[in-house]
């Protein structure tokens, strides 16, 4: 049963690879029509500078799509995350990343707490799993948020949603979102960053995902020693 689980892991690992793969290729390298393959020939300054050029509007949409994706994860946020940094440079793209996945973060779990409380609750009910994690940050609250971030045992929108219906307190979710969010957004946002620049930054990259999948698996074996045997 353990070698199933962790082969079902592999595999969603190995899924998870391949799309985004596939979607760099088509965002980057396919021949999606004229106007693509103009941009394709600009420089990475050139094409910075292109996308810059709408002024506050570029820095609005990117804002406004990784704050979307904290609620919805509609894409990997490492895509959104290296296109941020691809067009304000690392720095800007990096600030972006981190304070709107917290904002996100922040506004799901007020959402929760404030606004939708009875409902999720009662939706968190109808699965043993949510209610565990829910156990959890009851007991370790911040400990859980902090962890959860950078090892992701728990899915961000669970930890989100639970800690807002928990009688955890806001500052320690504040503390434990920020503190974890930053070594992980960071990743990311080299490796969307790499992913971009692949030829320059190919071995590079070979490490960031190494520790990404390390996290990954570390995560996974927390879930399933305490998550699932130490919460009835």
């Amino acid at each position: 049963m353990a070698k199933r689980n962790w082969l079902l892991v592999a595999l969603k690992i190995a899924c998870a690879a391949a799309a985004t793969a596939i979607v760099i290729y088509l965002v980057v390298y396919a021949r999606t029509g004229t106007h693509f393959n103009h941009m394709k020939r600009m420089n990475d300054r050139e094409l910075s500078a292109y996308l810059q050029s709408f002024g506050s509007f570029a820095i609005v949409v990117g804002s406004l799509a990784v704050l979307l994706q904290t609620w919805v994860p509609y894409v990997p946020f490492v895509l959104l995350a290296g296109a941020n940094v691809l067009v304000f440079g690392f720095k800007t793209g990096f600030l972006i990343n981190y304070s709107m996945s917290c904002l996100g973060a922040m506004l799901a779990f007020l959402f929760a707490r404030y606004v939708a409380h009875d409902w999720i609750a009662a939706k968190m009910a109808k699965y043993p799993t949510a209610m565990q994690v829910n156990a959890l940050i009851e007991k370790r609250g911040f400990l859980i948020v902090l962890l959860g971030r950078i090892l992701f045992f728990v899915p961000s929108t669970a930890i989100n949603l639970g800690a807002g219906v928990s009688r955890m307190r806001i500052m320690p979710y504040v503390l434990g979102t920020m503190l974890g969010k930053l070594p992980i957004v960071l990743l990311e946002s080299m490796i969307g960053h790499d992913l971009f620049h692949l030829k320059k930054y190919g071995g590079r990259l070979a490490v960031l995902l190494l520790v990404l999948v390390v996290l990954v698996a570390v995560g996974t074996w927390i879930k399933k020693r305490y998550t699932v045997k130490r919460i009835v």
